[in-house]
């Protein structure tokens, strides 16, 4: 539209206000953080004794479903507080290509983090480095977040990407555990006179090269047993860490579109949960493959996983990997107590008896007892030779 066309826009406009029509200028763009928005309760039970667990306070692969520390931001009303009583401040979002004023959301693919002011996306992709937002907690804390790096992540097919986010706190990715549960003390999530108990680690074990960032994850939120959160997953999102098993699950090709229950088995299967607990450890590598037939190597089958647990159990993952303490071997006999089944926790066990009472603390018989044509999902297994790694496979349930 030309100089003249537009003054001649505006006299209109004039004219028409004179003889009462609305003015159509757009509405002022939120100023910044809304702190004005109602405090969260505190939850009944706090995620440390509930099981919202997001940090290194939860037992015992990624031993956690997800490690960053708030557990879920919402999808429909920005202020609204998730199950730990946590909250994202309206309109915080600022900095990068965002502007002031904007809130952090998840765009309609469910995959990508995006910035929106008015209802309008004004970020997304690379153009989110730089911005920052806050949370606060039902404690009256509040905790900043910055985005300072975007990055895209080859999936474990080896041909998709997806869109990672580094997401620091005083400089530290809030995936590092230490800084995870400084930012949960903060918050009031975490206690801040209980130290979590230290976990074994393999053997040339090393921070992923993707580690430090997350990835955005459609509801639904878990808890520390790896169930979903009723109710969860048509209003929240999770910010997923790559290295835990929530990420892992999406970006190993697990996941399966409106398909909870079979999530929930491939979720446990991540984290080694037979019956109830994780029975794994941080750096345990996970390969994918299409088949669990090889036919050069010995295979040694972990599990068969379906309708959210463990069927059968052959050689759990931590009998078989090297794992250390001060740099030698250990045995089962020296897992800590959240990596005990019941029968070892008064008396020491030898690898042996140690799967023996775990099948037994599950209700589970070995799996070269149970017939194949029994329904199952997921196998996991690792060969001779090749330690600290497990292989993943899917399972055809329509060729059975």
């Amino acid at each position: 539209m030309d100089v003249l066309s537009r003054l001649f826009a505006s006299s209109i406009a004039v004219v028409g206000g004179l003889v009462g029509c609305k003015s159509t200028t757009p509405a002022p763009a939120p100023p910044g953080p809304d702190f004005g928005v109602p405090l969260c309760k505190a939850p009944t039970r706090p995620d440390r004794e509930t099981g919202d667990c997001t940090g290194t306070g939860c037992p015992g692969n990624s031993p956690v479903v997800n490690g960053f520390p708030v557990n879920g931001f919402s999808k429909d009303a920005t202020s609204a507080c998730n199950p730990g009583g946590v909250q994202l401040i309206p309109h915080s979002l600022e900095g990068g290509h965002c502007g002031r004023g904007a809130d952090l959301g998840l765009d309609s693919s469910g995959t990508r983090l995006v910035g929106t002011r008015l209802g309008q996306v004004v970020c997304t992709g690379e153009e989110l480095t730089g911005a920052s937002f806050l949370v606060r907690s039902y404690a009256r804390a509040t905790q900043s977040f910055m985005i300072t790096n975007v990055r895209q992540i080859l999936m474990l097919d080896g041909v998709n990407r997806y869109e990672g986010y580094r997401i620091e706190s005083g400089g530290n990715s809030a995936c590092e555990p230490t800084t995870a549960l400084a930012i949960q003390r903060h918050l009031g999530l975490a206690p801040d006179n209980k130290e979590p108990p230290a976990l074994p680690q393999p053997a040339g074990y090393k921070f992923g090269p993707h580690d430090d960032l997350v990835i955005a994850v459609d509801g639904p939120l878990f808890d520390r047993d790896d169930n979903a959160l009723p109710g969860s997953r048509d209003h929240w999102f999770n910010l997923a860490c790559a290295g835990d098993a929530l990420a892992k699950r999406t970006l190993y090709n697990l996941y399966t579109a409106d398909d909870d229950a079979r999530n929930e088995t491939a979720l446990r299967m991540l984290t080694a949960n037979y019956c109830g607990k994780p029975f794994t450890v941080p750096g345990i590598e996970l390969q994918w493959a299409t088949t669990t037939e090889d036919g050069t190597t010995t295979r040694h089958e972990e599990a068969r996983w379906h309708a959210g647990r463990a069927i059968c159990l052959g050689t759990p993952r931590l009998a078989t990997l090297h794992m250390t303490a001060d740099g030698k071997p250990i045995s089962p006999s020296d897992f800590p107590l959240q990596l005990q089944p019941k029968g070892c926790k008064d008396h020491p066990c030898d690898a042996k008896q140690w799967i023996a009472e775990l099948r037994t603390d599950c209700q589970l018989q070995e799996c070269e007892k149970i017939s194949k044509r029994l329904p199952y999902e997921f196998d996991s297994y690792d060969f001779d030779g090749d330690q600290n790694r497990i292989i993943l496979a899917k399972h055809d349930l329509a060729k059975q």
